[in-house]
């Protein structure tokens, strides 16, 4: 498979996976998301969204459709948001399992994994020194940095005594796949962002050197999110899917020689201002 890392509308893809930021205009009791990030790309190649202090959003998980479930790390400025520890890169790393979204948003997280399983802690927008991170003894350089780590469950293979007959329609041609238990967002094991994935915000990796204070993630209020607890084997056996997004101010990005490639708020001209509308035909969001 391709390692392109592309964006479809305001989401980073590789491989089937993807993860986006999505803002929440919700209330904490009945959050609510849309697509509102501008994404850029920097000389380098690496992906930038645009942030605003004090902007709250969730991240929406994307896995391939192919009846399987995924398990996840993630980290916002370097710390897991299962855990609020940094990773360590093992197996017994703690992230979220997801089966594909059975409807929009059903696999975005909004905040802090806390205590139970019936709420997070809002990821709010903050300057780096404010940030959860750098209040719980990080640094302001691990600012500003969203990775998410995709593997695939591991599945005991199927035997036969004789050759199947696997002509379609027919009985008797059971899937190698697993039969995804449980939908959307489910606590598992999950096996860690590893030791060559830096999250530190002036990284390299595609995302430039940063020279002005960045954006870290706030710790906010508590936000309704109903999840389960499962049993999740990683397979080691496949290579886990890694992608980085980089959150700056959009004055940073384009004086840092950033280039606009999604702007979700992008009205059609002579028409009526509607935001969060599709660009008009010919607008190429992917250059």
């Amino acid at each position: 498979m391709s390692n392109y890392i592309s964006t479809v509308r305001s989401r980073v893809f590789q491989e089937g996976f993807g993860f986006a930021l999505v803002e929440n205009y919700g209330t904490p009791k009945a959050p609510l998301y849309r697509e509102s990030f501008k994404i850029y790309r920097d000389p380098e190649g690496g992906l930038w969204v645009t942030g605003e202090f004090g902007k709250k959003y969730g991240i929406e998980f994307i896995v391939p459709n192919y009846g399987q479930r995924y398990g996840t790390v993630c980290t916002v400025d370097g710390r897991s948001i299962m855990t609020g520890k940094k990773v360590l890169g093992t197996a017994k790393d703690i992230g979220w399992v997801f089966t594909p979204a059975e409807y929009p948003g059903a696999n975005v997280i909004p905040g802090w994994k806390q205590p139970g399983n019936n709420k997070v802690a809002a990821f709010v927008l903050a300057e780096p020194e404010y940030s959860y991170a750098v209040l719980t003894g990080s640094s302001e350089e691990e600012t500003g940095v969203i990775a998410v780590r995709f593997f695939h469950e591991y599945v005991e293979p199927t035997y036969y005594d004789e050759a199947p007959n696997f002509r379609g329609g027919e009985k008797g041609a059971p899937s190698t796949f697993g039969g995804g238990r449980g939908a959307g967002t489910k606590r598992g094991m999950g096996t860690g962002m590893g030791p060559d994935v830096t999250t530190r915000g002036g990284g390299t990796r595609g995302g430039g050197t940063r020279e002005t204070k960045g954006m870290g993630t706030g710790y906010g209020e508590d936000v309704k999110l109903k999840t389960s607890t499962t049993e999740f084997i990683p397979d080691l056996s496949r290579p886990p899917v890694t992608l980085i997004l980089r959150i700056a101010q959009e004055h940073e990005l384009i004086r840092g020689g950033c280039e606009l490639v999604y702007d979700p708020t992008y009205v059609i001209p002579g028409s009526k201002a509607q935001p969060f509308v599709e660009p008009p035909k010919g607008f190429n969001p992917y250059r």
